[in-house]
């Protein structure tokens, strides 16, 4: 994996944090006080040189540390490409992509800041939880149970669809996942008549063998017999719409701890398990 380049928004608000100083970003960018090579530091290269070669899989000599015009940080830059992380002098932060890493444990610290700036919605979800627990389909977690989310999950969601292909996996790990169907189109997708099918179905295991099907297709859609409208079930999927968008949904998977956190995508079980158990420590903070 490389480090990629920081987004260009993202440089250009953090050179903005210069304004108490007496140059103009443009004279700043076009100066030659910055980018040149780093003298390596007392007892080793540059602090941060040994953690990101750890984080991202590459050589420490394909690293190099350069002068940054950003006061207290300096620029990591992979040789022979144009990517680039910002790093801290003291060798605890990195700032990749938009993201702020600590470099000592490889943990997004902006996830940490969100979770927080959160908090006051999580009540909110909770409610907005308690009024779908009628439509949700349940795929329980094997032996003891450490947490249960409920994933908004779209059928034609390629990240959806890698969620639902590890499902036994993560339920071996003691998750619960409560599945709540949001076609992201919503009424005016092709999807939100196939899943009012699923939802009109009382029995789960036909729930599940439909959803089966729907994400193997890429959309349930396609099959013909789903594609017409349910009227059975489509007050039940016009609840869960409105709750996800009650809830701050912005893409799926979306998943929704039961203290009223949330995150979304799916990077593998790993990453997944990750962030359910750093929202858990936080809400027993």
């Amino acid at each position: 994996m490389r480090i990629k380049m920081l987004p260009l928004a993202v440089t250009t608000s953090l050179l903005m944090t210069m304004s108490a100083y007496a140059y103009s970003n443009e004279e700043l960018l076009n100066s030659g006080d910055w980018g040149k090579p780093l003298v390596a530091v007392e007892g080793g290269d540059h602090p941060h040189v040994s953690n990101a070669s750890k984080m991202f899989s590459i050589p420490m000599d394909a690293i190099n540390p350069l002068t940054s015009p950003l006061p207290g940080f300096d620029i990591l830059a992979i040789r022979g490409t144009t990517d680039f992380a910002l790093a801290s002098q003291d060798g605890r932060f990195l700032i990749i992509e938009g993201q702020l890493i600590d470099a000592q444990t490889g943990q997004s610290l902006s996830q940490a800041i969100t979770d927080r700036l959160d908090r006051e919605n999580w009540d909110s979800r909770v409610s907005l939880l308690k009024t779908i627990d009628a439509h949700v389909i349940d795929y329980p977690a094997a032996g003891e149970e450490k947490a249960v989310v409920t994933v908004f999950t779209d059928t034609t969601c390629p990240f959806c669809t890698r969620l639902h292909n590890e499902m036994k996996a993560i339920n071996d790990q003691g998750i619960t996942v409560r599945y709540a169907l949001f076609p992201r189109g919503g009424e005016q997708s092709p999807e939100y008549a196939a899943l009012t099918h699923v939802l009109a179905e009382s029995d789960v295991a036909k729930q599940k063998t439909l959803l089966d099907q729907g994400f193997e297709a890429h959309g349930l859609h396609k099959d013909s017999d789903y594609s017409a409208l349910n009227a059975e079930g489509k007050a039940a999927l016009d609840a869960l719409l409105n709750a996800g968008n009650g809830a701050g949904l912005t893409g799926t998977p979306y998943v929704v701890m039961s203290n009223g956190s949330q995150f979304s995508g799916f990077g593998g079980v790993e990453q997944f398990i990750d962030a359910i158990q750093s929202r858990l420590d936080t809400q027993s903070e």
